[in-house]
């Protein structure tokens, strides 16, 4: 059976991305030599996705909290929340 619960500011959904903080992210994308590195990539790919996730939970002047998002990094050595900036350290945030 699907799991089959409603979206809404009552019942917020959850995005928890786990994201490859391990030397091989330096590589060149695609395999290249040139261009740009998989971690650059894969930001760029991240902000854009949480950013349009935001416009989503945009009505008239608000945003409204409909989703929670987590963003943790993890390498050999740890696992730890990955979101910078103000929301430096914390594992989950609402939108």
């Amino acid at each position: 059976m699907a799991y089959q619960a409603e979206i809404s500011r009552k019942n917020p959904g959850c995005f928890l991305f786990l994201v490859d903080q391990s030397e091989s992210m330096e590589d060149p994308f695609g395999g290249g030599e040139a261009g740009r590195r998989k971690a650059e990539e894969l930001a760029t790919i991240l902000n854009k996705l949480i950013h349009n996730l935001s416009i989503r939970c945009a009505k008239s002047d608000s945003i409204y909290d409909y989703f929670h998002v987590g963003v943790l990094g993890y390498s050999e050595e740890s696992c730890k929340p990955a979101l910078g900036g103000e929301l430096s350290g914390r594992s989950l945030v609402p939108i």
